[in-house]
Formats: structure tokens, C-alpha cells, sequence
């Protein structure tokens, strides 16, 4: 799929119209637009009740050039991107329903162009399918949207744009695939071959390596599975020397059983999207190498899955992570914790400046917050505020949650120096990422628990989501040019 530029009307499958309640859109739209158009779509812009967010009114024609039309309600109201980005994601769904191949998107005339870039990538993530291993009841004569076309008064870069819907498209396949053919080691591959074709280094630490790094939380993880565990490090930009150091930590349980502490039967098989924070990372450093954002990145990937084997370790069982710290095991399934805690001891030796870990860490984080916004803990105020800036950009939600000294004594341990989970069910989010604040000490450190935001339920998500990387990317942005960033959220600019 590819999106390109254009800057006047062309032969299209499907043109896309994003109208403002009570707005003269409509009106400017069809003076512009061919005469069999202007009769085809009545003029019904004086309806309190059209052009409601998301609404949407489909039109076709007898027009060969503009053979069909798409209505889009963006309400009466300033929206947040995030409403802008599902709303465009609807559209993009439309046209996939309909098999149609080219679809052109036209904003009115004040849109920016982060507006009409956010607009063109929804496009694509609506249009987004999973279906490699269907074979009956498929059209494998359709593949889907080939181009959009987003069209402004003059010539506009996309090429970042296509670089976006190119690394979400990855890291939404990766998080997608079943636990059967994504293992560690098939990760690991696919990182050895992005970096061959990009630029960035990958080097992959073996069990034995492992071992060797006595990383005893990763170690234990990994002890019920057949597969060997891996530990990627992935490293991007160490030229730019100028250019602060991010460490990028992304949770990697290729499929979560629960361990010894057996998760129920039902909806296990999504499990598969428990290493969405490892696959977030890796898509994030792939772009910002194609991008050559002059930034200097490290990624690290703890890598295994979490199952009941006749070696699993077990609640009781007391474990010495890599910085010496001992953990008494109370339940098997809080697992990602323990192998983030050797990832950011890790991170300790390349003393960078912000250390970021992405991690579908708790169900407590849906619960407190649904699927709407994933939980954001730290320990420095101005990474929240650059990274909620970043996040009220791109309308991937973020939501601060609080790291009190309290919950710090919920982790107490009477054997060990401390518990994986709480001695209490509360606050289970916080109390997560309570535990990894420990192992990130004093380094400039961000927890984005992603539980509730990077796979979805609805036929809009397909699974698999890919949130985290245009935050991510927003994010440098804002690190490299403080100045230039706006300390209030911003909106749609047309509005």
C-alpha cells in the first residue's frame, strides 16, 4: 500500500470527504466536483443531524473518474486526534468492505499537514487485514488498498508518512502471527534481517549468553517452554553524538499461558499478542532507520514465552534477577515484569538518557482504563509531559498513573527482597510498574503499560493495533526540537 501526494482531483476508486457539521464543506466540495456528482449527492448540509462524528453517507455515480463518494461527519465540535484517527480508520474500513484499490482523501483547505499525514495513515490502518492463512470463503482476487491519494492545495513529503504505514503495517503482522510460527528465535531473525536491509546493529544473545549475563528473571520465564529464550539488542544512530541516547524496552512473551498459575481457557489464544511491546520497538527502530531521524536508539528485546512445562518455575520459587535483586515468585503469570527487570539493568551499561519500555503488562491496566488509553508511570515530569504532548499528537492516548512510595511496601517479601506481585489485588497496574521502577533506579524512566491498547476485539482493529510507534516518533521529534513543540495539546487545525 502507498500513499501519495496529489494536488488535483485524478481518476480515484473512491473519494473521501471528512465534512464539519454545520459547515459549508459540503457546499465548496461540490462546485468543485463534476456536474453528474453535484445531482448524485443532495444538499442536506442544513440538517442539524448529518455530518455527526463518524457518520458516514456513500454515494456512487455514473462519473468514470469519480465513480464513488464517501461522506465523512466530523461533528460540530473541536475533536481530538485520537477521535480524528478512528473516525478516518472507519473510512479506510469502508472502502476495504467495497474492494475498491485507490481511494483519494481531500481535507479542507486549512489542514496542516501532521493533519492530512495522521488522516492518510488512519486511512491505512482501517484498510489493514490479517487473513495469510485463509484459504476458503476469501477473495484472493482483492488485495486490499493499493493507494491513497491525499490531496492539498500544494506538494507535501509523505515519504515519513509511507515510512509510518509501512513500520505499523510490521509490527500489526508481527504481534498477528500465531505463537506457533512467531517464536524467539523467529523474531530474532526478522530483527537480523531489518537491520541488514536499514542500517541498524543487531546482536542476539543465546541461552548460553543469557546464562553468562545471569539473567535470572528472563532464565526462570523461560524454563517451561521448549523454545530457548532470546535477548536482542538492537542499536541505532551511536554516530550521532549529539544526539541524546533513548533505550527502547519492549515486553517479548511470544505466548503467555500463565505458567504454573494457568490462565483460563477462554480468549488464551490472544496471548499470542503478549510480545506487542517487543514488536513495537523493533517497528519503531526500523523506521526511525529508514527515516535517518538523527537520533541515537538502542532497543531491547527480552524474548520467550510462558508455559507450564515439566521445568516451569513456580509460586514459592525464589529468583535472582541480573542486578542481584531476589524476587519470591507469588504467581507465574506476572511474567513480563521479571524479564523487563534484566532488560533495564541492561540498559544501565549504555547509561542512557530516557529509557522507555513498552509492555502489555496488566489486565488491571484494562480495567482501570479500558481500551482507550494505555497507563503511563514514571519517575520525571518532563518525560510525562513531552510524551503526552507526543501522545495528544498522534491520538495514541496516554493516561498518568501514580507510582506512590505505598505501593512500594505492597511488594515487601518476608524471604526474598521482594514479591512479583502485590500482597494485596489492588492497584495492580501501578503495583506493576511499582516493581520495574525498582530495577530502573535512578535512569530518566517511562512504563507505557499497552495492555488495554495494542490488540483489539473489534472488526476495526483486526487484532493486532500497532500503537506505540507514531507516539514514539512524535516523541523524538519533540526530544530534538523542544522549541519548536507546542506545550498544548494539539487539535485538528481546521476546526
Amino acid at each position: 500500500m502507498q500513499i501519495k501526494n496529489i494536488t488535483a482531483l485524478a481518476p480515484t476508486d473512491l473519494l473521501i470527504l471528512p465534512i464539519r457539521q454545520g459547515s459549508h464543506d459540503l457546499e465548496l466540495w461540490l462546485a468543485k466536483l463534476p456536474i453528474d456528482l453535484r445531482q448524485t449527492i443532495p444538499l442536506f448540509s442544513q440538517d442539524k443531524d448529518t455530518f455527526k462524528l463518524g457518520q458516514m453517507q456513500f454515494f456512487q455515480s455514473s462519473d468514470a473518474v469519480l465513480p464513488r463518494i464517501l461522506l465523512v461527519g466530523l461533528g460540530a465540535k473541536t475533536i481530538e486526534n485520537y477521535q480524528l484517527f478512528q473516525t478516518m480508520a472507519k473510512a479506510g474500513q469502508s472502502a476495504v468492505k467495497h474492494q475498491l484499490k485507490a481511494v483519494t482523501l481531500a481535507l479542507p483547505v486549512e489542514a496542516d499537514q501532521s493533519t492530512l499525514q495522521l488522516c492518510g495513515t488512519a486511512l491505512a490502518w482501517g484498510a489493514y487485514r490479517f487473513d495469510k492463512y485463509k484459504h476458503a470463503d476469501t477473495d484472493k482476487t482483492y488485495a486490499g488498498i493499493q493507494e491513497i491519494h491525499v490531496l492539498t492545495a500544494a506538494p507535501l513529503p509523505v515519504l515519513a508518512g509511507q515510512i509510518t504505514l509501512d513500520a505499523v503495517q510490521l509490527i500489526r503482522d508481527l504481534v498477528n502471527e500465531p505463537s506457533n510460527v512467531l517464536t524467539p528465535q523467529f523474531v530474532a531473525a526478522m530483527a537480523i534481517q531489518l537491520g541488514k536491509e536499514t542500517g541498524f546493529q543487531v546482536t542476539v544473545l543465546d541461552h548460553a549468553a543469557i546464562v553468562a549475563e545471569k539473567m535470572g528473571g528472563l532464565l526462570a520465564v523461560s524454563q517451561g517452554s521448549k523454545q530457548e529464550p532470546q535477548f536482542v539488542v538492537l542499536e541505532y544512530g551511536a554516530d550521532f553524538k549529539d544526539s541524546p541516547t533513548v533505550a527502547l524496552v519492549g515486553k517479548g512473551i511470544t505466548f503467555d499461558s500463565g505458567g504454573i498459575s494457568l490462565k483460563p481457557g477462554k480468549d488464551m489464544h490472544e496471548m499470542k499478542m503478549d510480545m506487542a511491546g517487543a514488536a513495537t520497538v523493533l517497528g519503531t527502530i526500523y523506521a526511525a532507520a529508514l527515516n535517518q531521524t538523527p537520533i541515537h536508539l538502542l532497543g531491547l528485546l527480552p524474548l520467550t514465552d510462558n508455559m507450564p512445562g515439566s521445568k516451569a518455575y513456580k509460586p514459592g520459587d525464589i529468583i535472582t534477577c541480573m542486578d542481584g535483586t531476589s524476587v519470591e515468585i507469588l504467581n507465574t503469570d506476572a511474567e513480563g515484569r521479571l524479564v523487563l527487570a534484566d532488560a533495564l539493568t541492561y540498559a544501565r551499561r549504555f547509561q542512557p538518557d530516557y529509557v522507555i519500555d513498552l509492555a502489555t503488562l496488566t489486565g488491571a491496566c484494562i480495567v482501570a482504563l479500558g481500551h482507550e488509553a494505555a497507563g503511563l508511570m514514571t519517575n520525571q515530569e518532563a518525560l510525562k509531559t513531552q510524551l503526552c504532548q507526543a501522545a495528544a499528537q498522534t491520538g495514541e492516548r496516554l493516561w498518568p498513573l501514580p507510582l506512590w512510595p505505598e505501593y512500594d511496601e505492597l511488594l515487601q517479601s518476608t524471604v526474598a527482597d521482594m514479591a512479583n506481585i502485590a500482597s494485596k489485588p489492588i492497584a495492580g497496574a501501578s503495583i506493576g510498574g511499582a516493581f520495574l521502577a525498582h530495577f530502573a533506579k535512578d535512569m530518566n524512566w517511562a512504563h507505557l503499560d499497552i495492555a488495554g491498547v495494542a490488540f483489539g476485539e473489534d472488526a476495526l482493529s483486526h487484532g493486532a493495533t500497532g500503537y506505540g510507534l507514531r507516539l514514539l516518533l512524535e516523541f523524538f521529534t519533540i526530544l530534538l526540537a523542544p522549541a519548536s513543540a507546542a506545550i498544548m495539546q494539539r487539535t485538528i487545525s481546521f476546526h
